[in-house]
């Protein structure tokens, strides 16, 4: 373990479709009211390669442990004022012990 490398909380946000009243589809996202704690890293040169060959950039895997996945791919993580896009997953153990997490960080701006 790293200094910072420890688990941090994150809220997280449902993708939602929804149709607006000029007919077209608008994505919102819903909070849950659960939160995960993960452990946050930059991806690995081979994962960024990995994912964009796939056209799915990533900058980022977070670690859950000790539960059974509950995130999926379109979900919105936040911490404090970052924001990571989940684009895939892998159940390392596929005994829901350990998942791991490929997100996208986006800058986002209130506006």
């Amino acid at each position: 373990m790293r200094v910072g490398n420890l688990f941090k909380e994150f809220l997280i946000f449902r993708k939602a479709t929804t149709i607006n009243a000029e007919g077209r589809q608008v994505v919102e996202f819903k909070k849950l009211d659960e939160t995960i704690y993960c452990v946050l890293a930059d991806a690995s040169e081979k994962e960024i390669t990995r994912w964009q060959k796939l056209e799915h950039p990533i900058s980022h895997t977070l670690v859950q442990y000790g539960v059974k996945p509950v995130l999926l791919e379109g979900d919105k993580l936040v911490l404090e004022d970052r924001s990571f896009y989940i684009v895939g997953r892998n159940e390392l153990s596929a005994l829901g012990m350990f998942t791991l997490y490929y997100a996208e960080e986006r800058f986002e701006t209130d506006g």
